[in-house]
């Protein structure tokens, strides 16, 4: 899938990475993993970036979708993962309606926006690092580890977390009920850990520690996934197109939420 998009790229000298490529490949080979039909992607990104932005109705549209794919997977089950969600059994009993939704979104919406913002994100860095992608084109044996390095720096996952109880946290006021959002990608830029924190090292050994897919029982469960679209990302393209740079009087247009956001980059070669 990612060859055959960058084919069609090449001869364009030029492209809008995030909608031309980041938008679509890692989507659409998501959406076949669930079943779900491959023209669907552009309108499901839609609604996750409309609820990083905060907008409910992005939420709503999202939820609405999801719950008639599980009508039609329990009615007509087959060997996707949202189907064995619906017949699946917690302590020997039917998950509830309500975990089903939950597990559904949350397995739905993580496949739509962290990898296509962290591989815009690579994109840019290598766009401006000749001397990077030409190291990983002559060495693809160190793109795994530079897949963990490039996690590290542009983590793009940020968590909500309400707050349970009146406290005062080294100085700060907070009361139940409240919103707090957790910078979690601050982990891998941890002076104490990397005095180089802000600095990418495509050879670093051992490879980096970083919270880019949670920690612990929030670890998440589509890592293995993602890794490996990332990795695909670089290898084949810098096989293509080993050549390009940010288009000339263009900037990468970044937001910031529970996910940090590129919503725009436009790449020429």
């Amino acid at each position: 899938m990612a060859i055959e998009i960058i084919d069609k790229l090449q001869p364009k000298s030029g492209c809008e990475f995030v909608g031309e490529f980041a938008g679509v490949m890692p989507v659409s080979a998501f959406l076949s993993m669930l079943q779900l039909p491959p023209e669907d992607g552009p309108m499901l990104r839609g609604y996750s970036e409309l609820s990083i932005q905060r907008k409910p109705e992005g939420w709503t549209l999202m939820t609405e979708y999801i719950k008639k794919v599980i009508d039609q997977r329990r009615n007509h089950p087959g060997d996707d993962i949202v189907s064995r969600v619906t017949q699946g059994q917690l302590n020997g009993r039917p998950i509830t309606d309500h975990d089903v939704l939950s597990i559904c979104q949350v397995l739905i919406g993580g496949g739509l926006d962290t990898v296509v913002t962290m591989t815009s994100f690579i994109a840019w860095y290598l766009a401006d690092h000749p001397e990077d992608r030409k190291t990983l084109r002559e060495n693809p044996d160190l793109i795994p580890g530079a897949v963990e390095e490039f996690a590290r720096r542009f983590g793009t996952t940020n968590i909500g977390r309400e707050v349970n109880k009146d406290l005062v946290y080294r100085g700060v006021e907070m009361r139940k009920g409240d919103m707090v959002c957790v910078c979690t990608p601050l982990y891998g830029l941890d002076d104490s850990l990397y005095p180089d924190s802000l600095a990418v090292n495509i050879r670093r050994q051992p490879p980096a520690r970083h919270m880019a897919f949670g920690s612990g029982v929030h670890n998440c469960a589509g890592a293995g996934l993602a890794r490996r679209e990332m990795a695909i990302f670089i290898d084949e393209w810098l096989k293509r197109i080993p050549d390009f740079r940010i288009k000339v009087g263009t900037t990468p247009v970044v937001s910031t939420g529970l996910v940090n956001l590129m919503s725009e980059m436009w790449l020429e070669w």
